[in-house]
């Protein structure tokens, strides 16, 4: 099949919707088969059958779309993806049900089927979802086999998301975690392992044959980062790092975001802790004046000046545009 088409018949939502729709009259099919035991649908059951049908499959298609579940990629299909197939089937079997007592007084229609078809409707939803995400990520999972064998350091939050996004790349083989936190030790994150400790670093990354250390630790003090860099130094083996908290302004964690360690990155100071109250408590009852408010760092400062709601903000700034902008 042409790569091309193959990308269409996958990306396209239209296509989904129809692999969806026609799930509706197999549900309904398998249903009245589980109905009679597997034994047969009895002639006599087939007109009130297909009348069914051709009600159902209108009303849940309505429902299936309007539950916005052409909106993501089935590669990435997770539990939002698997909530909204669950509440589409039960409104949808509810909607069809009543429909059905208003227009076919359900002769002919066995009740049970009701209950069996959001069931079979479901699991047919997910599992071609499931089945198809198994087939790629497997993929991946092979094709990677030839990627940089890599060891992130850090498994918390930061460095769950970087392996998830790295498991998706075919650049990376994600070999093994390291953090200092004992009680993470041994523990698997999305089936990579964490070994060890970075006080192991040395002796982790000669036997995984590790050739690149990934740093996922937004937080890390410069201490930390001389010391982890300099063991890489040391052994010859290449080191990045996802950019500071700062840096990273509330942005998603991923491959993208990696970059090689900087001198700014060993030579910048620690993180401040600012006591928030204290601050407050003495600029309550005060007149406040900033200068240089209108500008970006001036502007923030000054929004956070105004929540702690001062006896009075002044701001002072060259630039007329900027005032007027921060006064709006």
């Amino acid at each position: 099949m042409n790569k091309s088409i193959f990308k269409f018949l996958i990306y396209n939502r239209w296509v989904a919707f129809l692999h969806d729709l026609l799930w509706v009259p197999a549900a309904f099919l398998l249903a009245y088969l589980l109905r009679f035991n597997l034994e047969g649908i009895p002639n006599e059951s087939f007109p009130p059958l297909i009348k069914l049908i051709t009600l159902a499959v209108p009303i849940q298609g309505l429902i299936l779309w309007f539950f916005d579940l052409y909106r993501g990629f089935w590669r990435f299909a997770s539990i939002p993806d698997l909530i909204r197939i669950l509440k589409a089937a039960c409104f949808g079997t509810l909607l069809i049900a009543f429909t059905s007592v208003s227009m076919l007084k359900l002769e002919g229609i066995p009740r049970s089927v009701f209950f069996l078809y959001p069931i079979l409707l479901i699991a047919g939803l997910c599992l071609s979802r499931i089945t198809y995400r198994w087939i790629k990520d497997n993929r991946l999972s092979l094709s990677a086999q030839n990627g940089k064998r890599t060891l992130i350091i850090g498994a918390g939050r930061a460095g769950e998301m970087l392996v998830r996004d790295l498991l998706h790349r075919s650049e990376y083989l994600p070999a093994a975690f390291v953090d200092d936190d004992p009680e993470k030790v041994n523990r698997e994150i999305h089936g990579i392992r964490v070994v060890g400790g970075t006080d192991e670093l040395s002796e982790i990354v000669r036997s995984l044959s590790v050739e690149l250390v990934l740093l996922a630790i937004p937080s890390a003090d410069r201490t930390t980062l001389q010391r982890i860099v300099t063991e890489c130094s040391t052994i010859g083996v290449a080191c990045q790092t996802l950019p500071s908290v700062f840096e990273m302004a509330g942005e998603k964690v991923d491959a993208s975001k990696l970059r090689s360690v900087t001198v700014e990155d060993l030579l910048g100071r620690d993180t401040v802790q600012l006591d928030h109250q204290a601050i407050a408590a003495y600029l309550v009852s005060r007149t406040v004046l900033v200068t240089g408010g209108g500008g970006s760092i001036g502007s923030e400062l000054c929004r956070q000046v105004a929540r702690i709601k001062p006896k009075r903000l002044v701001i002072f700034d060259h630039g007329e545009f900027n005032l007027y902008s921060i006064d709006h």
